[in-house]
C-alpha cells in the first residue's frame, strides 16, 4: 500500500514538474508573452462583464456582484 502511493506521489511529482518546464515564463521570453496576457486578462474582464450582465437578467444578486468584482479588478491590473 505504501509503496502504492509514493508510485502515485512520484509520478504526479513528475508531471507537475514537466509542467513547470513548459510554461513560458523564463526572463527572456517574458516581453513576448506580456501581450498575449493582456488580451487574455482582456478577454477574462469581458467575460466576466458578460457574466454580470446575464446575473442581473436573471435578477441573481450573486451571479451580478461577484463577477462585477472580478472584472473591476481585472480590467484594474490589466490598465495598470
Amino acid at each position: 500500500m505504501t509503496r502504492l502511493l509514493l508510485r502515485q506521489w512520484a509520478h504526479g511529482f513528475w508531471n507537475a514538474h514537466e509542467a513547470r518546464e513548459a510554461l513560458p515564463f523564463d526572463v527572456g521570453e517574458r516581453r513576448v508573452a506580456a501581450p498575449a496576457l493582456l488580451v487574455l486578462g482582456f478577454l477574462a474582464g469581458i467575460i466576466q462583464s458578460a457574466d454580470t450582465i446575464v446575473g442581473i437578467f436573471q435578477h441573481d444578486l450573486g451571479k451580478s456582484i461577484g463577477p462585477a468584482v472580478i472584472a473591476v479588478l481585472q480590467f484594474c491590473v490589466i490598465y495598470n
